[in-house]
């Protein structure tokens, strides 16, 4: 987890607040982590306990044969500032704003620190505007994001490698890749880790 200084955290949490609104108009309801709830300064992201019981929710509604799970290698410390700053822009942030987020992470990069600070709420924002044009590429096939954790429905082995080929080039775009050994098929989406800790909760 990173610990920014708190002139840092007061910047990097303003910047993700003006951009929060713009970013959330774009995702889909299948993006179900680091969803943005109030505006202002006093912006928050909804909390794990509710979100993950939203994704238990959205992974019963995928009800294709099997389910191809992957997720992006080394997703946040892989996010480069000029791939912020595109993403932003093609999300309809203002250019200033998007410019701000990227130079932020570039002086982080240059102090040792690359990619996205792990923890801060501003990065959960980021980090979605960053997936949004991956999330595009998905559609319209039933699938569920988890940060960087997908669940794809697909019919076949033969689709789910056209899923895999889709996911490869959209990642690509964006100087990330898929991760190898994550990526597989499953039977049923509600198998996976964190959907079962939410049923768990839910049944407290």
């Amino acid at each position: 987890m990173a610990v920014l200084s708190d002139r840092d955290a007061v910047r990097w949490h303003a910047v993700a607040g003006r951009i929060a609104a713009v970013v959330e108009a774009r995702l889909d309801g299948p993006v179900l982590a680091n969803r943005v709830r109030g505006s202002g300064p006093a912006w928050d992201l909804v909390p794990v306990g509710p979100a993950l019981a939203g994704a238990r929710r959205r992974a019963a509604t995928i009800r294709s044969p099997v389910v191809l799970r992957s997720d992006v290698s080394a997703f946040y410390q892989s996010i480069d500032p000029a791939v912020v700053f595109g993403s932003l822009l093609q999300l309809g942030v203002p250019a200033e704003e998007a410019r701000t987020a990227a130079d932020m992470l570039e002086g982080w990069g240059s102090e040792g620190y690359p990619g996205l600070p792990i923890g801060p709420p501003g990065s959960g924002v980021v980090a979605n505007a960053v997936l949004a044009s991956v999330d595009d590429s998905l559609e319209p096939r039933p699938y569920l994001r988890w940060v960087d954790d997908y669940l794809v429905g697909v019919c076949s082995e033969r689709d789910a490698l056209e899923v895999t080929s889709i996911l490869d080039e959209a990642l690509g775009a964006l100087g990330l890749a898929r991760s190898g050994p994550k990526t597989g098929l499953i039977q049923e989406a509600r198998t996976i880790r964190w959907l079962e800790a939410s049923l768990a909760r839910t049944r407290r």
